[in-house]
This record gives C-alpha cells, structure tokens and sequence, in this order.
C-alpha cells in the first residue's frame, strides 16, 4: 500500500485536517519534475544544434585545464568563441542576449541532462579578481569584451559529481573550487583539518560540523581512507569534505553500520543555498515549513490538553484510594471525614432519579451518607472506582493516538523529503531539512511518553493486581484484523439472496388466497417484524459506507472501541435475522394454508425481541448491552444529558412508528377477542389509545429537545428543534380526528398542519441535520466539505427527501383499483410505512457524515469521561 492510502486509513479522522498534506507536498515534487522535463527538453535541443554546428564547422580545439562545476562562478573572454571547443564534462552554457535561434549563438557541450542551462550576466567582481590561493582553479582567459560571468537560470544542484572536483566553499555568493592536486600537499595537513571540525554527539544522531573556511585556508580534506562510512562520498578513491556541509551519521543498521548522510552547517547556509534553487523547490520546502508548523502547533495543543487530564485522573485515583483507607470500622465509628464526602459527586444515575418534575431540576452532586454511612461509602468507592478505570481507559487511548499520529507524521516528512531526493538529487537539503523535522517539537517532546508510562503503572498497581501484562493487555486497543470478512460477506450475501425469492413467494401466495380469514391479522405481525428487521439490513449497509469513507461512527454512538461490532458483523447478524423471519412466515403460510393463525406469527415476534434484548452473554452481547442501554436512555428521557446516540436512535424511532403500534394492536386484539373479519378494529390511528402510541416516539423527542435546552441555555437550535415535533404530535392528534369526523374543515386543517410540519421537517433535515445551503461551499446549495465523492447522490437526497416527507397525501387521495379491487387501506399504511423506513435511512446517512464534519471541525476524537469526584483547583 501506498503511503498516501495508508495515512489515510491509519489516521484519526477527526484530526485529518492537521496530518501532514502528504499529497499536497507530491503534487509540488509533481510541479518540480515538470520543470525539470522542460529543461532536459530545451538541453537535448542545444545539444542537437551543437552536434551540428560541429558537423558542419571545422574548428580548432582550444583545451581548458580544468572545468567547472555546476555553482562555478565563470568568465569567458574571447574575441573568436567560435573556435573553443570544451570536454565532453562540461555544463551546457548559453550567452545572455542569445537564443537557440540566433546564428551567433554558440552552445558548449554535454550531454547530460542531469546538468541545468545556464546564461551569461554581469557581475560586480570577476573571476579574475579572486587571488591565487594554491587551491583555486584560475582560468586567465583574454578578451576585448566586457567581463562576464556564468550564474544559473533555475537552480544548483549538489549531487552534480565531476571526475576529480567535489570539494568546494562559498564566498561571497560565488563558488570557489580547490584544486585537488594540492589535497596531498604538507600544507593540508591534519591539525588544520582537525581545526575545522566541530563534533556533536546525540541520542538519536553523531553529527559532525564543519565550518565554513575562510579562503586563504580552503583546503580540501586529507583522505579518510580507513573510514568506511566516506564511501558514499568516494570520487575516484579520494574522498572530500565540502566546506558548508556536515556529515550526519545516522543510526546503524544491519546492512548499513555506517550510515552517512550530507546537509548544511547552519540553517542560514542551508536558506542560502534554497535561495540558489528553483522557484518551484523553495515553494515546497515553503510547504514543508508550513506543514511542520502545523503538525507541531496541534500536537503542542494535544499533549496539553492530554496531560492536564492525565494529572487530573491521578488525583481523582488518590483520593479513590484514600477513601478505602478510611473505611475502617475504627474511622466509622469515630466518623467520616465530612470534608471528603462534600468532594464526593453523585454517581448513582438511577437512585433518586425522580427527584423533580420529569428530572429537570437535576440530581444531587453530593453524596447523601445518611444513616447506613458504611454501606453507602462501599458502593461509593464501587461506582468512583469503575469510572475512574473507564477513564484510565480512555485517556490511554487518546494518548496512543497522539502518538500514532507523531509517528505518521514523522514517517510522512521522511518519505516526502526521499521522493524530492530522488527528483533533484539535492541530498544536502533535503537531509538538512530531515534534520530540522527530527530536531522539532512533536518529536522530541518526552511529555507523551512520560504520560502513557504514568497510566500504564496507575492502571497495574490499581486495577491488574500489579500484573504490568495484564495492564497492557487491557489498555491496549486490539490490532485491527487484516482479513478481509470473507465469511460475514458470504453468509450476508446468502442470506439476502434467499431473503428475495421467499418474499416474492408470499406476496404471490398471499394474493393467491382470497378466502383466507385471518389474512389482516396475520400479515400486519409479520409486516411489523420484517419492517424493523429491514431496517436494521438498511443500516448496515450506511454503516459500511461510514467505515470505507472513513467516517467514525464508532466514537459518535460511544462504541466501545476494544469491543464492537464491525459493519461485515452487523450486517451479516440483521440479514440472518431477516432470512428466519421469513423462512418461519413462509413456513407457517405454506403449513397452514387458510388456516395460518396469529399465533405462529406472535412467535416469530417473541423470537426476534429475545434475540434482541436478552441479557445473556450471547450473540454479540456487549453490542446488544449498548442497545438495551441506549433504550433505557429513551425510556427514561429528561432524566439524562442527552447524547448523539439518544436523539439519533429517537429519531429513527419516529419512523418506526407503524412497527411500534404492534403492541398497541396486540393488546387491542386480545381485548377484543380476536375479531377476524372487521380490518377496521384495532387500527391504531382510529383509535385514541392507538393514537398516544403513535405519539410516543414525538413524544421523546420533544422530551429531548427541552433537556438539551435546560442543559445548554440555548434557544436556538434546541427549542425551534422542539417547535418541530410539537407540530408533529398536533399534526398525528388531527390526522386522528380527520379519520373519526371527516368533515371538510377537519380534513382542510389536517392538509394544512401536516403540510406545515413537513415543510418544517424536510427543511430542518437539509439545513440542520445534514448541513446544506452553506456560503462558498464548491458545490451549490451543499456543505463545504464533502466526505462522499460521488456528488450526484447529495442532489438525489436534497429532492426525495422532501418528496418522502409528503407521502401523507395519499391518505386523502382516492384508492386505486387493482386486479378489479380496490387498494386495501392497510396495504396503504405498509406502504406509506416502507416509504417513511427508506427515507429514514437516506436520513442517517447524511446525518452522520455531517456529525463527524462537526466532530473534525473541533477535532474531537475522545471521550472527556465524567470523573466521580470534585475538582481540586489547587491540585489541578
């Protein structure tokens, strides 16, 4: 796998944005190879025109003692350039003022195109004017003309080897090159070396400076012939030094004990030297500062915050454990220590839990001792302990995290920096700029690794009987499995394949049989199973689209991340489920014939809520325990600060209103007897009982709505969210009226009411709880960042949403003939119901995608669990 894939797949997703822009930086090397290309373009067609002026002009060779390098400054003074002929190693020059096209123009030749195009340009000092040295090439070249020198168009390259010159200096802006017939000279001797390197040892990195020479001592060092690690930088056996570089030896491997690297003395060398380089390469190391920036600043920001909450648990630990030690009979009989129960916060959820109307008014957040003091202190310290382990937990979890993303990030700049290495071939700038990113915050901090030591040890003395292997193995999150769920696929695939044909079967078994009784009885227990069942098949499938886009739906519903279900898992449990509940119906119409009765149908009911909800360590039981958690939670709603999963699980219990009215019809029906004939008994919109039932899920929500409120202080979006489903019930309260009356003005009112609680709702759906209509986004009428590639699904949703919403008016629209008959009402309302499931599902996709864009924008990716005890500002 690529890098760039990887990052993405291993990074927090809510924390995505302060990654480094590993594509961004590929797409700058992309610009910097391009602007090569044309370069070894425009050098190949110099080339051609020499090769030909050569051809076709005899000239005499002039031969030049030694050639220049690359950053060599040059003059060239000749009345007749037309009869100088250069080596084969030479740079490819051009003259100012010339061009390709010119007659007059004259190219110098190499071949390689490795080297860089250069023109002539004035100076202010000339190669003439620097002295003689011993070390220096002089090329006294005589000229009529005005002095010129050579200087690059585009950049310098480093990596550039000549035959027999490597070693160089920097004056003034201009390069200087030693001769190296003087390298064995007595005046290079080894003190003078010796003087000029300065030595640095590190933990991760030997170092070795050297300064910049001045020129009367530029000399090329002596032979380092016993150290292997010059290897690298071996010419012809010889082995130099530059003069503004150093030698980073990095740390040893198997292959390679010694492992050398070159980069510059200083960063104000290193920035000079950028300053030589292409317009293209100082913008990406421009984009390199920019995204180290970024890395540091939020990893600074994350430790923080990490480390604040990490001493905070330590104190709450100590208190927790100064409590057991005073829950001793001698202390209780003395009495408790008043000042350590007044820290003590509330920690039962359900006791006291109906103190105030509807709990608005808030629990207790002190411990009541009362009189059984001993016993109340015990499940005290029981309840303290378990939330400080979850917090232990957690926290140790967000630390792993910030670690994981130091390590991409540090992986990131180093591939990054290998890839422009392989493009310029500038080792000395690249390995420099390595050795900034090594030498930065989020990589040299120890605080991260003190902290994540600090938890371990608190988790094994406390909670793993001092056990450092049993800390680890609860602490740690589980590796995610590489396997690809090649069975879940296969059993969820089976399992809806079989699902098809058995529905289409009962459907052409069931309008087959016109004199079967207890067809409406019969048919709404099963619609009502198979609608939640179908549901559930729905989800998973949002739930894969989650996963594969990278959207963390695990942290939004409070997963638990060490035990969860995987998307494959889900899916392949809700389709398994669904295959029984429809073998068992086709069994039962297939057995039965006519005579199928409620009761086998009851069953299929029972079976699914027992697999459901029964609390035994069976079928995926810690996801079954959110469930029934989750459900509790709703029961009891005003009574909790109400989280994402509660009002999203109440929403999509809104819509599931037909399947919850099965309770309501099954009481109605045992009431009654059992009628068999009359379809207009126990409907639950034409009765008022019914009614309350299908009001319930509104109802919660409501509930909801105004906790948040109480919670929060803000009107909006909480209350105007309340206004909706207030309209909503008033809404289902006059639908219910419409059908008892059915006078005009009833059925105008209820057009009217329903139109605007659907308006109401279709707009909040795309404006609030999907985020639409934003200012400047790419895309019209969307959100300016999209977790889906495919655009076009944004705009299906933003119409049939709306359209799904106003479904409701064929309840006032004639029923259609169908085979002679007419439509049957209750065929409706399964209808009207499978249409409001759909639209529920197309909800929750786009939901949480926009939950998880909130969660990135404030980089929320853990959970701050709630400590048991009072906060201690001056131990905090």
């Amino acid at each position: 796998m690529k890098f760039g894939k990887y990052l993405e797949s291993e990074a927090v997703p809510e924390w995505s944005t302060k990654y480094i822009d590993y594509k961004g930086l590929k797409k700058c090397i992309k610009r910097i190879s391009g602007k090569n290309e044309e370069e070894t373009h425009l050098q190949h067609i110099s080339n051609s025109i020499l090769r030909f002026n050569r051809l076709n002009k005899k000239q005499s060779n002039q031969t030049i003692d030694n050639p220049v390098s690359d950053n060599m400054v040059n003059t060239e003074h000749d009345q007749d350039e037309s009869k100088i002929t250069h080596p084969s190693n030479f740079p490819v020059f051009l003259k100012a003022g010339s061009s390709s096209n010119s007659p007059k123009s004259e190219f110098i030749g190499n071949t390689d195109s490795n080297f860089n195009l250069y023109r002539t340009s004035s100076l202010q000092t000339s190669f003439e004017d620097i002295s003689n040295t011993g070390d220096v090439v002089h090329r006294n070249v005589s000229s009529n003309s005005s002095n010129k020198s050579i200087v690059p168009i585009v950049g310098i390259d480093d990596k550039v080897k000549f035959p027999q010159w490597d070693g160089f200096s920097n004056i003034h802006n201009q390069r200087v090159y030693k001769n190296p017939k003087n390298a064995n000279s007595p005046s290079s001797s080894s003190d003078d070396v010796n003087k000029s390197l300065l030595h640095k040892s590190g933990s991760k990195n030997n170092i070795e400076f050297l300064e910049n020479p001045n020129l009367e001592n530029s000399r090329p060092l002596q032979k380092y012939q016993q150290s292997k690690s010059l290897s690298v930088l071996a010419n012809g056996g010889v082995h130099y030094l530059e003069g503004d570089t150093v030698l980073i030896k990095r740390n040893s491997t198997r292959y390679y004990p010694e492992n050398i690297l070159k980069g510059y003395a200083t960063t104000k060398k290193f920035k000079e030297m950028l300053n030589r380089r292409s317009v293209e390469e100082r913008a990406f190391f421009e984009a390199c500062e920019m995204e180290l920036k970024k890395v540091n600043d939020f990893f600074k920001d994350k430790e923080n915050t990490f480390l604040y909450r990490v001493s905070k648990i330590v104190n709450q630990q100590n208190t927790l454990n100064e409590m057991k030690k005073s829950n001793e009979a001698s202390q209780m009989e003395n009495g408790y220590d008043d000042k350590l129960v007044e820290n003590i916060k509330y920690l039962d959820e359900y006791t006291n839990v109906f103190t105030g109307p509807l709990g608005f008014h808030g629990r207790s957040n002190i411990l009541n001792i009362g009189a059984n003091r001993e016993e109340n202190l015990k499940a005290t310290i029981t309840k303290a302990k378990r939330k400080i382990k979850k917090a232990i937990m957690e926290i140790y979890r967000a630390l792993e995290m910030l670690k994981n993303f130091r390590v991409l990030n540090n992986t990131g700049f180093r591939k990054i920096l290998k890839k422009y290495t392989k493009e310029t071939n500038w080792v000395a700038g690249s390995s420099s700029y390595m050795h900034k990113v090594q030498n930065s915050y989020f990589l040299q901090s120890e605080g991260l690794d003190r902290a994540l030591e600090e938890i371990m040890n608190l988790y094994c003395i406390n909670y793993a009987d001092g056990s450092p292997e049993r800390a680890k193995t609860a602490l740690r999150m589980p590796l995610i499995s590489s396997k690809t769920h090649n069975r879940s696929i296969f059993v969820s695939g089976f399992s809806l394949g079989m699902v098809i044909p058995l529905i289409v079967n009962i459907i052409y078994l069931v309008t087959q049989r016109d004199n079967w009784i207890n067809r409406y009885v019969v048919l709404y227990i099963y619609s009502c199973t198979l609608l939640v069942l179908l549901f559930f098949v729905l989800f998973s499938t949002n739930m894969l689209a989650w996963y594969y886009s990278n959207i963390n739906y695990k942290f939004i519903f409070m997963f638990d991340p060490r035990d969860n279900l995987s998307p494959w898992q889900f899916f392949k449990f809700s389709s398994v489920m669904l295959l029984c509940s429809t073998s068992l119906m086709e069994i039962d119409i297939l057995k039965h014939g006519l005579n199928s009765d409620k009761y086998f149908g009851i069953g299929v009911l029972i079976f699914n809520l027992i697999i459901l909800f029964i609390p035994v360590n069976l079928f995926y039981y810690s996801s079954r325990r959110w469930l029934l958690n989750s459900f509790k939670r709703l029961l009891f709603a005003g009574f909790f600060p109400v989280e994402f999963r509660d009002f999203f699980l109440g929403d999509c219990l809104c819509s599931l209103g037909y399947s919850i009215s099965i309770f309501y019809f099954l009481g109605c029906m045992s009431h009654n007897k059992w009628p068999i004939i009359d379809q207009n008994i126990c409907v639950p919109s034409l009765s008022v009982s019914g009614t309350v039932v299908l009001c319930i899920p509104n109802l919660i929500r409501f509930i909801q709505c105004i906790r948040r409120y109480i919670d929060s202080s803000h009107a909006f979006p909480h209350l105007y969210n309340a206004g909706k489903y207030a309209l909503a019930l008033v809404g289902v309260v006059v639908m219910y009226l419409n059908s008892v009356k059915g006078t005009n003005g009833m059925k105008i009112l209820a057009i009217v009411l329903m139109t605007l609680s659907s308006a109401y709702s279709a707009f909040w759906d795309l404006y609030m709880d999907w985020g639409f209509f934003e200012e400047d986004a790419k895309y019209l009428f969307l959100r300016k960042e999209l977790k889906f590639n495919f655009i076009p699904v944004y705009y299906f949703a933003m119409i049939t949403d709306p359209l799904m919403r106003f479904v409701w008016i064929a309840n006032f629209i004639p029923l259609p003939l169908i085979g002679g008959q007419k439509l049957s009402k209750n065929v409706l309302r399964f209808a009207l119901a499978l249409v409001e499931v759909i639209r529920r599902y197309q909800w929750c996709f786009f939901r949480l995608e926009n939950e998880h864009v909130n969660n990135c924008g404030q980089f929320r990716a853990t959970i701050e669990i709630p400590l048991p005890f009072a906060s201690n500002k001056k131990t905090d």
